[in-house]
């Protein structure tokens, strides 16, 4: 089974819990179905560039669910944020279809602790 680029260096922290940082870009939403079919299953944000707590980047991009912690923050697009999370395995692609064989990748899940580590408009970290 093949590994997703985006996210292999994620493989080593599977099943653990740990803390991480990324660049919020923007809000979305998880459907599923196509076209006219589908349904909003929920909300979502898209953090860039996550890095674990030793500065290495982990991941390019995750979507991570969107909880009432989140609205507690007031972000804005290029705030950095910082949570603790467990890094869960699981299979993407079309199960039966086409000739893409299914991937396994790595999703942050259980997030807890979401602070907002430097706001955009101030890049070098002061309040």
């Amino acid at each position: 089974m093949a590994v997703s680029e985006q996210r292999r260096d994620l493989a080593e922290w599977e099943g653990c819990r740990g803390t991480f940082s990324g660049v919020f870009v923007r809000w979305g939403e998880r459907h599923r179905g196509l076209g006219f079919c589908s349904l909003v299953l929920g909300q979502t944000a898209l953090v860039r560039n996550v890095c674990d707590q030793a500065g290495k980047v982990v991941a390019d991009h995750a979507w991570l669910d969107r909880t009432k912690q989140w609205e507690t923050l007031d972000l804005r697009a290029g705030d950095m944020v910082q949570f603790r999370a467990r890094v869960k395995a699981y299979y993407k692609g079309y199960k039966g279809f086409g000739d893409e064989p299914l991937k396994r990748d790595y999703k942050l899940v259980d997030l807890r602790r979401l602070v907002v580590i430097r706001r955009e408009s101030e890049p070098d970290g002061r309040f």
